[in-house]
């Protein structure tokens, strides 16, 4: 953990039209793409179907680490991945962006730097009726596991950030 300031969790994508969108959608709303981070996951099974294109993701961005993970395991659910991700995360901060969900905020990295150094969860605001994804501090993350990644529980421990820059 340090060498970045945000490293973006992206689950598994079974589409690549989905996933280029949304590693240029993180591309186009960062000040400087070397203070952050971007990883995947790849099921070991779809290695050979990735391989062809992984040359035109670090073509996008060379800050691009891809877990590849064995989907015959007998651990099937959808954190497993995820925990591994964040195991091999070098970002202050972390963001799980799922289900193809974009930016709507330039210089989100800009924004994220205000809060270095501080043991905080920064929630965005936006004009959906959907939450935004939240940006947890990855210390919180060590401590209380992947769970404020997914809601603002940290609220209650008072501390949680409104960021209306953020969307």
């Amino acid at each position: 953990m340090g060498s970045y300031l945000l490293s973006i969790v992206l689950p598994t994508q079974k589409n690549w039209e989905v996933l280029i969108g949304t590693i240029q959608n993180i591309i186009d709303n960062v000040r400087d793409i070397n203070n952050v981070e971007i990883i995947l996951t790849i099921s070991e099974s779809e290695v050979e179907e990735y391989l062809p294109q992984i040359s035109d993701l670090l073509n996008l961005t060379p800050h691009i680490k891809i877990l590849i993970i064995d989907s015959r395991r007998e651990d099937t659910s959808r954190l497993h991945p995820i925990n591994n991700q964040i195991l091999i995360a070098d970002g202050e901060f972390l963001l799980l962006l799922n289900n193809g969900i974009l930016f709507n905020s330039p210089d989100v990295d800009s924004m994220v730097q205000k809060y270095h150094g501080k043991l905080c969860v920064i929630e965005g605001k936006n004009n959906l009726s959907i939450t935004s994804p939240f940006i947890v501090h990855h210390k919180i993350v060590e401590i209380l596991g992947l769970q404020p990644l997914f809601n603002s529980m940290c609220s209650e421990f008072g501390i949680e950030i409104k960021e209306p820059n953020i969307s």
